[in-house]
């Protein structure tokens, strides 16, 4: 290491579990981010010093350790070519959004979070939701379930879409607890409607699962597929098993969950996309989930206000390829 090497400030990184890699920045200021990929041979002396080199150029530079530490020798190029071939697309690109997605990184220019982040960025965000949630009543004598829960909730929404930024919201208004009854045909012929008027890129929605087996939440994620073409992403919401890990210690599992059966917990390294929100962007999300009152208060009062604002940090996605 050169001296003008040693004036730019390095250190390794981890950005999410499972997930480090390698940091050179400009001294005192934070930029433009550069995602450095490694070569073959690991995160070896070149690549760290190819990140030195940007940040003497004044951006910030990151390089995913994709091969956890290991680094292959320069003459062992079979070796480099064997350690390369377990990976795949998937897992190299999920490690690369971590670090893109990451808010720990003193990086402004690809600091991403899902909703108040891509409205801020002037993306076009719409939200569709399929019941009004009038039968969920988590205090039956202060929110009565039917028509007045369906009004409740209905304000909550909208309150909480405005903290977020999110101007266009559409209403399905299919019965809570009934979605698996509703003519598959029908739901996907709305949705494929909107599709073709919105045009998203990227659609987001529980996973097969239901994130907690709820019935709605699978026929949801079961439409969604069905009403997209492969020009358009799908990102299945998941929870690590660190989240997981974390929520259990104030929340039986089976107080969670709608059935009698184990939650599906995807590893950080696996998520295609993966956000660990803090700051303002965690207080602004914190503030929107403050807005749905009859639904967030009972968890708020196992938890305590601190540690629910933690639980909401985490937000990662596994995608689905529609061929």
């Amino acid at each position: 290491m050169s001296a003008s090497d040693s004036a730019i400030p390095t250190r390794d990184v981890s950005v999410a579990p499972g997930v480090g890699g390698f940091l050179a920045q400009p001294r005192g200021r934070t930029g433009d981010g550069i995602v450095i990929l490694m070569e073959a041979y690991g995160l070896n002396e070149f690549v760290r010093a190819t990140c030195r080199d940007f940040a003497r150029a004044g951006y910030v530079a990151c390089a995913p350790d994709l091969y956890h530490g290991d680094v292959i020798d320069y003459g062992n190029r079979q070796g480099a070519m064997a350690k390369l071939a377990t990976l795949n697309d998937a897992t190299i690109m999920s490690r690369v959004s971590a670090f893109m997605a990451s808010e720990s990184l003193p990086v402004e220019a690809y600091r991403r979070s899902v909703m108040a982040m891509a409205r801020r960025a002037g993306q076009r965000g719409v939200c569709v939701t399929a019941t009004r949630g009038e039968l969920g009543s988590t205090d039956p004598d202060r929110w009565p379930a039917g028509p007045q829960l369906a009004e409740v909730r209905t304000k909550e929404l909208a309150a909480a879409l405005a903290v977020l930024g999110v101007t266009e919201h559409h209403w399905l208004d299919y019965p809570d607890g009934g979605c698996q009854a509703v003519d598959q045909a029908e739901a996907v012929g709305r949705l494929r409607s909107l599709v073709e008027t919105v045009k998203p890129d990227t659609i987001l929605v529980f996973g097969p699962d239901g994130a907690t087996y709820h019935p709605d939440h699978i026929a949801v994620s079961r439409w969604v597929s069905a009403a997209v073409g492969s020009d358009v992403r799908i990102l299945h919401q998941v929870n690590t098993p660190e989240w997981f890990e974390e929520v259990t210690r104030f929340v039986p599992i089976d107080m969670m969950m709608m059935v009698d059966r184990e939650p599906v917990a995807v590893p950080a390294a696996e998520c295609v996309l993966y956000v660990n929100l803090e700051g303002e962007l965690l207080d602004l999300k914190f503030q929107a989930m403050l807005c749905q009152e009859s639904q967030v208060t009972p968890l708020i009062a196992l938890t305590g206000p601190e540690v629910y604002r933690g639980l909401l940090a985490e937000e990662a996605f596994t995608e689905i390829r529609l061929d």
